[in-house]
């Protein structure tokens, strides 16, 4: 039986693609070229503060 599911390493790429488009139908994400990261906030003399964004993600 033959699968139809991409090769493994690029299954989480081709979901990921595939939720953000019916999410986000009007933006056309350029998948090539688009990184995702996790931002970074602290509390500062209160003041919240950005810090640098997690290590970016190709998709």
């Amino acid at each position: 039986m033959a699968s139809t599911l991409p090769p493994r390493p690029n299954l989480a790429a081709v979901l990921l693609r595939e939720q953000l488009r019916e999410r986000y139908p009007t933006l056309a994400i350029d998948s090539e070229n688009t990184l995702f990261g996790t931002p970074v906030w602290e509390i500062v003399e209160d003041q919240v503060v950005a810090r640098p964004t997690g290590q970016g993600v190709p998709l």
